[in-house]
């Protein structure tokens, strides 16, 4: 076995990787049992638009459109049904669970990890915002790599924040407004 394919194998813990399953079954429990609500059938009515007109019409109901965007362009290829929309909040949300994981690996250890990828998997409100075809659970992994960047930086794992920081602050204001706080949070000094 290669360096690399042992340090892969090492990272791969079955705790974080059950609370992974976990949430990837939770979030998909159905998905699309009940109709869109009405923030959904806006968002929906949003991505019928053609491109100019969807930016400028969430743009205008004061909505950054990062998620719209994403949700635009994963609707032109699975469509537009309940399932399909909710979908990608489904993987954001999973990617949530997995970043919170990293980020308490890497500030604390892997038993801290293994609490925070269950705690993210069951989280309710992360669960909630899973089965919405919203931009809140886009938030949420978004928040999480800005955090573990930080984390990685400030624990000396990487010796600048670099371009991903900035980018996922950039992605992070472009997706909700609210996000403006997180990110003033971590550039308070």
């Amino acid at each position: 076995m290669t360096a690399a394919r042992a340090g892969v194998r090492a990272r791969v813990d079955p705790w974080i990787l059950g609370a992974l399953v976990v949430a990837l079954a939770l979030r998909l429990f159905r998905l699309d049992a009940a109709p869109l609500w009405l923030d959904e059938m806006i968002t929906a009515r949003w991505i019928e638009q053609p491109w100019l007109e969807t930016l400028r019409i969430v743009t205008a109901d004061n909505h950054p459109p990062a998620y719209v965007i994403v949700l635009k362009l994963w609707a032109t290829v699975a469509g537009h049904s309940e399932w399909a929309l909710r979908f990608p909040s489904v993987v954001f949300s999973c990617a949530a669970v997995w970043l919170t994981a990293a980020a308490a690996d890497t500030l604390l250890d892997r038993t801290a990890a293994r609490w925070a990828a269950w705690m993210a998997a069951l989280s309710p409100f992360l669960l909630q915002h899973a089965q919405e075809a919203r931009m809140y659970a886009l938030v949420a992994p978004l928040a999480a790599l800005h955090l573990l960047l930080l984390v990685r930086f400030v624990t000396g794992k990487t010796p600048a924040l670099g371009w991903g920081f900035a980018l996922s602050a950039i992605a992070l204001v472009g997706t909700h407004y609210y996000a403006v706080f997180f990110v003033a949070a971590r550039s308070w000094r």
